[in-house]
């Protein structure tokens, strides 16, 4: 015979406050990774395919050996230079301001003829 005080726990039935998980089904915030599926953000590594800085068709050069530095010549001594004559003052001349013309108005684009709405 059951124990009339304790009935089967219908207090707690089958846990309704969470039905099979109801608030996480199957992870629909990370189905099958969709924010990386296959790693998109570099598939087959296409910021180097095969290596094209250096492809392996090129043979290597070998380094050539760094040219010893050829000494400065000293700066030959400058004639000196006759005085050079006072230049004339020149005439402050007037600035001119042409005014621009004036832009022409664009017409009214009409409605976009082309496409007329549908």
């Amino acid at each position: 015979m059951m124990d009339p005080t304790h009935p089967s726990n219908p207090t707690h039935p089958a846990n309704p406050s969470n039905p099979s998980n109801p608030s996480n089904p199957s992870n629909p915030s990370n189905p099958s990774n969709p924010s990386n599926p296959s790693n998109p953000s570099n598939p087959s590594n296409p910021s180097n395919p095969s290596n094209p800085s250096n492809p392996s068709s090129q043979p290597i050069q070998p380094i050539q050996p760094i040219q010893p530095i050829q000494p400065v010549q000293p700066i030959q001594p400058t004639q000196p230079s006759q005085p050079s004559q006072p230049s004339q003052p020149s005439q402050p001349s007037q600035p001119i301001h042409q005014t621009h013309p004036t832009h022409p108005t664009q017409p009214t684009h009409p409605a976009n003829p082309a496409n007329p709405s549908i």
